[in-house]
């Protein structure tokens, strides 16, 4: 499966690129999950209000869902990245 994260930054977001950066080497700890199979970090190609700035996409199985719940990854991107958010989607996706 896919599992989305799809985030629009406040303006504490100064930094953009420092943060894909930072985030990209957060996530990267995910290849160590059972049942992870890579994650890609993209950020939007344009600079429009109305649109999310950054999106990460973990490739695992279903099961793996839990383990990276639980993963001291996203204790991380929950306790430091939050203060970014303006707002957040998840999604979830089979194919």
């Amino acid at each position: 499966m896919k599992h989305y994260i799809i985030v629009k930054y406040n303006d504490l977001a100064a930094d953009r690129e420092a943060l894909r950066a930072e985030i990209t080497k957060l996530f990267g700890g995910v290849m160590d999950i059972d049942g992870v199979h890579g994650f890609t970090v993209h950020t939007s190609a344009t600079d429009i209000a109305n649109r999310y700035d950054i999106m990460i996409i973990i490739y695992m199985d279903k099961d793996a869902l839990p383990r990276f719940a639980q993963s001291d990854i996203h204790i991380a991107w929950k306790r430091e990245y939050t203060k970014y958010m303006q707002s957040k989607a998840i999604f979830d996706s089979d194919d």
